[in-house]
């Protein structure tokens, strides 16, 4: 019995052809040299398997036994974990490989993810690694989901909040964050700047990278119109001085009536008659101060004994500020005008006044005064009296004029301002009076009842008549 020569990695018992006795038995033990193994064994060539043992039996011929050896190959199975991902590729690229054979293994993530480590039947973040192909192997790479941080800040001349949904400061890779700017109510969004460039609110951001992202708000700034309204006139005024205003700017605002006006009250953004006000602004503002004109009371008033009317033009109550109004006096016939007082003096009639205030002026009218003369004439006499007894009377007064003669004589009539023979008379006074009485000596005859011796030479003869008392 005989074996074939060239076989490696084999050996069996016996290893050397045997003679063996005629319908004896033979027995082969195969074994493989280590790290190898029995692929098939034939005995006279036909396959009995990988057997490690083979007997002849009741050997009556020859007999051949032949094994086949194969080297062991070994699996290496590759894995991936963790929150990434990426690819794993293996050189020789086969799915079984001999034993001792040196396997280089890569781990390539992909863009959104980083290689961190080994684990399984290598370690280390070495990558890529070798493997020695002794045995079956699982080897893990571990992937980590990139994270990326968001900065998100604030600039400009306002303020506001500015948020991210997810509501986190680093987020995976690939992750789309909305960013939302939210301004103070005193702001205004004006844009975005950084990594992002827009207007645009709320803006998305695809995390593929640290981020940082910038907000400008800028303070509202809001217009101050000041305004005028009314039969007035004044200034208007703000502190501080400006047509434009921050937001919650606290401005106080002035209204001043010229001399002529008075201040009454404030309209449109702001009301009531507080002045000077204080307004914040928080909008665009429109605030109109109404002037009125002043208007003031021109009072005339008479005193005196005389009496008179007043008048003015232009002919009203009240007068707006400024207006010139003449004032006459315009006596009874019984009076004269002596003067103004009160806010006019002098006698100067009409008068003119500038109204700059209520004014009360006051016209003095004297009664007119008059004389009364009373003078006598004729050739009797006696007494005049005037009741009342006064030498001077008010216009209008009525007097009695009383003539009373004496015994001599008789009252025969009145001249002047008076005529006629009534008496008493009376007379009213309208101006200076003079009245004279005519007095008249009483004339008698001379009876003669007894002798008197009477011698009278006239070349005619007359009447004779003797005054009363002569003889």
């Amino acid at each position: 019995m005989s074996l074939p020569h060239g076989w490696r990695q084999r050996q069996h018992h016996p290893s050397t052809p045997q003679t063996v006795d005629y319908s004896n038995d033979q027995v082969f033990t195969i074994a493989a040299d280590p790290h190898h193994h029995i692929l098939d064994v034939t005995a006279d060539g036909v396959s009995v398997g990988a057997v490690s043992a083979y007997t002849f039996t009741n050997v009556t011929a020859n007999h051949t036994i032949t094994a086949a050896f194969a080297i062991d190959t070994h699996s290496l199975s590759l894995f991936k974990d963790g929150t990434g991902d990426g690819m794993l590729a293996k050189e020789p690229a086969d799915a079984n490989s001999d034993y001792g054979t040196v396997v280089t293994v890569t781990a390539t993530p992909l863009i959104s993810a980083t290689f961190t480590n080994w684990s399984g039947d290598a370690s280390g973040a070495t990558n890529p690694i070798t493997v020695t192909m002794d045995g079956d192997k699982a080897i893990t790479a571990t992937f980590t989901l990139k994270t990326f941080a968001l900065d998100l800040l604030k600039t400009g001349t306002g303020d506001g909040a500015v948020t991210s949904e997810p509501a986190e400061s680093n987020f995976d890779y690939g992750t789309v964050v909305t960013v939302t700017a939210t301004p103070l109510i005193s702001s205004t969004f004006t844009g975005w700047s950084g990594d992002v460039s827009a207007v645009t609110n709320p803006i998305t951001v695809t995390m593929d990278g640290d981020k940082a992202i910038t907000a400008t708000f800028t303070l509202k700034t809001f217009a101050l119109g000041l305004h005028k309204t009314g039969t007035g006139d004044g200034t208007l005024a703000q502190e501080p001085a400006g047509a434009n205003f921050d937001y919650g700017t606290v401005v106080t605002v002035t209204a001043t009536p010229l001399i002529s006006s008075t201040f009454t009250g404030w309209s449109g953004d702001a009301s009531g008659v507080t002045n000077p006000i204080t307004v914040t602004m928080d909008g665009d503002k429109a605030i109109t101060a109404t002037f009125t004109l002043k208007t003031f009371a021109l009072d005339l008033l008479k005193t005196g004994t005389g009496d008179g009317t007043l008048a003015k033009d232009p002919a009203a109550a009240n007068f707006d500020y400024g207006t010139v109004v003449t004032v006459t006096a315009t006596p009874l016939i019984s009076s004269t005008f002596t003067g103004w007082s009160g806010d006019a003096s002098g006698t100067t009639n009409p008068i003119t006044v500038t109204m700059d205030g209520d004014k009360a002026i006051t016209a003095t009218f004297t009664l007119k005064n008059f004389a009364l003369a009373l003078f006598k004439t004729g050739t009797g006499d006696g007494t005049l009296a005037n009741d009342p007894a006064a030498a001077n009377f008010d216009y209008g007064t009525v007097v009695t004029v009383t003539a009373t003669p004496l015994i001599s004589s008789t009252f025969t009539g009145w001249s002047g301002d008076v005529s006629g023979a009534t008496n008493p008379v009376t007379v009213t006074i309208t101006g200076d009076k003079a009245i004279t009485a005519t007095f008249t000596l009483k004339s008698f005859a001379l009876a003669l009842t007894r002798p008197v011796r009477v011698t009278v030479r006239w070349p005619t003869t007359r009447r004779v008549t003797f005054d009363y008392g002569r003889w």
